[in-house]
């Protein structure tokens, strides 16, 4: 009996790395406004496993042997790819691979005639860092009070109240009184 070898693909990635500016508008947004439009990224367009090898660790693989070669590439600042709404096994594996969602791109995909919406998720690689956004402030606010010593930032507020209120002359606080009026 005489075996047949037989090669053929069970998994690939294939990615594009571009100027910023180069993108989709929508997606020149995944970088800080400090970066220039002159910037590399690396858009990935397919990361996919042949269905009877998936769960088996090649996607992390593929998509690991693509983030070396993008490390020894020092320009790139980020990896950015698009994924369907709804393919959550997908967006769940990006996750784990700390890529961020970064926009919602509403009917991004046409499927069969049907229109579908996409996200956009980036890693940043080599330095580079995504725009600062409100939701951003608000994480780094909160991270900051779990940290602060509460008796210190109580003792704080406590100084700030008697350095208005207390310590000040008659005119002043009645001053202060009326502006805290007109808040509340």
């Amino acid at each position: 009996m005489q075996l047949k070898q037989i090669s053929r693909i069970i998994g690939l990635v294939v990615a594009d790395i571009l100027p910023l500016g180069s993108c989709n508008r929508e997606d020149q947004q995944i970088l800080h406004k400090s970066f220039s439009l002159t910037t590399s990224v690396c858009y990935i367009l397919i990361l996919g496993v042949e269905k009877e090898y998936r769960r088996q660790g090649l996607a992390g693989i593929l998509l690991q042997h693509l983030l070396n070669a993008l490390y020894e590439r020092a320009t790139c600042k980020a990896v950015y790819l698009h994924v369907l709404f709804s393919n959550k096994q997908a967006i769940k594996f990006y996750q784990s691979k700390q890529f961020q969602y970064r926009v919602h791109l509403p009917h991004y995909y046409c499927i069969k005639g049907d229109n579908f919406d996409g996200y956009c998720f980036a890693l940043y690689i080599n330095g580079g860092y995504p725009p600062f956004t409100l939701g951003d402030f608000v994480s780094n606010w909160w991270t900051y009070l779990i940290g602060t010593n509460p008796c210190r930032l109580i003792q704080t507020l406590g100084n700030i109240v008697a350095n208005r209120f207390i310590f000040t002359d008659n005119h002043q606080r009645t001053s202060s009184y009326k502006q805290i009026s007109r808040i509340i």
